[in-house]
């Protein structure tokens, strides 16, 4: 695939999208969505006054709500949720505001905002991932968010359709510390993903291809000992980190 195909491609995703796509022949949609990421709460007002709906759709079933938090405008965000816009929406290429608002770079209360408004902590989103928002706090940054999502209820015990992972699953991949609380916080540690790996299992695989000076490495070894105390032996793994005898791997 050539780079201008790929780039066109991108167009279609909604963090990519130009505005003027994603609001094409729709122009009172697109002056709402215009006034929410400048911050002109008037504006805003005086076209839902008029009739304009702050939950009419544009391209890819994206929304004035997602492009005033792409702007990072939180005076426009928040006054569509207030005259309630949603942000459970999916979106056509999977996506939703509450997952998005997880890793927005600028401030969590786009998080705080969509959670007060109705959004779902427990959202799934489309396309082959179909996980929740928590899924995605597990990355180097947003450890925070993380800390909102629990406040908020979101479930520790979901899996997602990708890989049948679980957030605690997911975050003994490169987050220890968070797969630590999960675990405290009663996390099912028995439950395994789609390759047959619990808990026990991804922490033997994990040490085998982590620095052991890493601080990656020291949570697992915390988790060992968490998991010990509960009467659970690590299983055996082969240099490549793989399950000896795992009839999952073997179908």
């Amino acid at each position: 695939m050539g780079s201008k195909q790929s780039a066109e491609n991108a167009k279609k995703l909604s963090v990519f999208m130009p505005f003027d796509l994603m609001f094409e022949n729709k122009p009172e949609l697109k002056a709402l969505a215009k006034a929410a990421g400048k911050g002109q709460i008037e504006r805003i007002d005086n076209l839902v006054n008029a009739g304009q709906s702050v939950n009419e759709l544009g391209t890819g079933s994206t929304s004035a709500l997602f492009w005033a938090m792409r702007r990072s405008n939180l005076q426009g965000y928040q006054r569509l949720l207030q005259l309630g816009a949603d942000p459970n929406v999916v979106f056509s290429d999977g996506g939703t505001v509450m997952h998005w608002a997880v890793i927005q770079k600028t401030s969590d209360q786009f998080l705080v905002l969509a959670l007060k408004y109705g959004g779902n902590p427990n959202l799934v989103s489309g396309g082959y991932q179909k996980d929740t928002p928590l899924f995605s706090t597990l990355v180097e940054g947003f450890e925070d968010r993380f800390e909102i999502l629990i406040e908020a209820g979101a479930d520790i015990d979901f899996q997602d359709g990708f890989n049948q992972r679980t957030p605690v699953l997911a975050a003994l991949l490169t987050q220890g510390e968070l797969a630590y609380k999960l675990l405290e916080l009663g996390a099912d540690y028995t439950l395994k993903d789609g390759n047959g790996y619990d808990v026990a299992a991804m922490v033997a695989s994990g040490k085998i291809g982590t620095n052991k000076n890493h601080e990656h490495y020291r949570w697992l070894l915390k988790i060992e000992r968490w998991l010990a105390d509960k009467g659970v032996e690590l299983p055996s793994v082969d240099q490549r980190g793989r399950l000896i005898d795992n009839p999952d791997l073997e179908k």
